[in-house]
């Protein structure tokens, strides 16, 4: 139950603006990565707190770009954060999916070291 929600409709329940955390755009999968660098750019002035993150599902090549740390975000980047969920035969992309986790983490105002 959202207590800023427009209005609500099973699971589906908008938000204003001010009330967002980030921006996650979701992919299944990409035609190229420069597309959705260019998507993500395009959005990145409007993500509270610059949080946003391009999220691809299923892809042939690994997509995070950096070091998979807990503070991943934090690291000077010049490109738009993404990463992968799953690799070309549907196994979790580890680094991805850490990236993924670390990213929510860091939203819910977690930003010490997850694992020691």
């Amino acid at each position: 139950m959202l207590a800023d929600r427009v209005f609500e409709r099973g699971d589906f329940a908008p938000v204003p603006f001010a009330s967002a955390r980030a921006i996650i755009e979701v992919e299944r999968t990409i035609s190229s990565r420069s597309d959705l660098i260019k998507q993500l750019g395009e959005r990145r002035s409007l993500a509270p707190r610059g949080s946003l993150l391009g999220v691809v599902v299923n892809d042939s090549t690994p997509l995070l770009n950096r070091e998979c740390t807990p503070d991943w975000l934090a690291q000077e980047e010049s490109e738009p954060a993404i990463t992968l969920l799953l690799d070309d035969k549907l196994q979790p992309d580890t680094k991805g999916v850490l990236a993924f986790i670390y990213f929510l983490a860091q939203l819910a105002g977690h930003n010490e070291t997850l694992v020691q």
